[in-house]
Parts: C-alpha cells; structure tokens; sequence
C-alpha cells in the first residue's frame, strides 16, 4: 500500500486444514449426516455425547461421566464416537482437547481408534499420564494416512476425581487437506 493508502492488499484466509473436520454437533444426530454415540453419559445433569463436540467449551458443554443414583456408570473406560456418514471419513493426522477448571476430571490416559465399519478398530493414538491446568486447548499431531468413517475416543482414567469425570470440547483435524473452507470431510 502507498502512503495515499492505495495499493494491493493481500489477506491470509483459513484453509480447510486450519479447521475442526468434526461438525458441531446440536445433538447427537445433527446435523446429519453426523452421529455421536458413546457408552455412557452424566444423566443426572445431561451431559449427552454430543456435547464434546459442542463446538464451543466456555459454554460449559461436555460430556461428562458422573452417577450419584447409579443410573448410569461414571466407572472407566468408556468410549465416545463420531460417525462421519455413509461415504465420508476423517484422516486424523491432528487433534485439540480442551481443558476446563475441573482438571482432576480431566482425561489422565486415552486412545483414539479409526474404523470403517464400526466393528474392527485400528490404534491411532495413546497418551498417559496428562495433567492439566484450567482453561487450555491440548494438541495431539499423529501419523495416520487414512480416512476413517467412525472415531472412537476411549477415556481411560482420569486425573484423580473419583465421583467425575469429563471431556469438554474434542475436535478432529485432517492437515493435509486443501481446498474451499466449507468442503465436507472426504
């Protein structure tokens, strides 16, 4: 630009590869074709599956583990999946989880697992023995060069809670994607 301020002007847009390739979820089949299913959830306080993937932590939308009443199991490990659709998929090769003012409830030890039928399930990841501080994103880069339909997350224990325990925002990247901003995930 010139000192009249005329000129070209360049600006840097997001790729598709600086976004979450998880949609956000409104509940746990929207929007479609998106489903989140997982193997047990806070009844007493609602938090459904769908909410680690909520889009937004500071909302305080989570999935939580968690039963005074026995209603449902707060006992480890459980599982939280993310099923991408009949014909579209994820390459996982990155992925944020975010940390609230809970971080004894927090994940301690977890695995991430890909499959393409919902039934044989192939380790992508595996991280022990995290610790956390209040109010923080962590970022996990890994190798992987396939697409996977169905994510299963596994919560394997926590850091130390034991009535609780909770994920708050998960989100999924495939890096090595280009193209337009709002192209679905493969």
């Amino acid at each position: 630009q010139d000192a009249n301020g005329k000129g070209d002007f360049y600006y840097t847009l997001p790729t598709l590869a600086d976004q979450p390739q998880n949609a956000t979820m409104t509940s746990n089949t929207t929007p479609a074709p998106y489903v989140v299913s997982a193997s047990a959830y806070d009844v007493a306080n609602n938090n459904q599956p769908w909410m680690g993937f909520g889009g937004d932590p500071v909302t305080s939308y989570k999935w939580g583990l968690y039963d005074a009443s026995n209603v449902n199991s707060n006992e480890l490990p459980q599982t939280l999946t993310y099923d991408f659709g009949s014909g579209d998929g994820c390459k996982l090769d990155k992925y944020r989880i975010y940390g609230d003012n809970n971080p004894t409830r927090m994940p301690n030890t977890w695995s991430i697992h890909g499959s393409n039928d919902d039934s044989d399930y192939t380790l992508l990841d595996t991280q022990t023995g995290i610790t956390w501080t209040d109010n923080i994103w962590k970022t996990y880069t890994i190798s992987n060069s396939t697409s996977y339909r169905y994510l299963r997350y596994t919560f394997t224990s926590n850091n130390g809670d034991s009535n609780y325990a909770q994920l708050m925002e998960l989100e999924y990247y495939d890096t090595t994607r280009e193209g337009d901003f709002l192209a679905p995930c493969e």
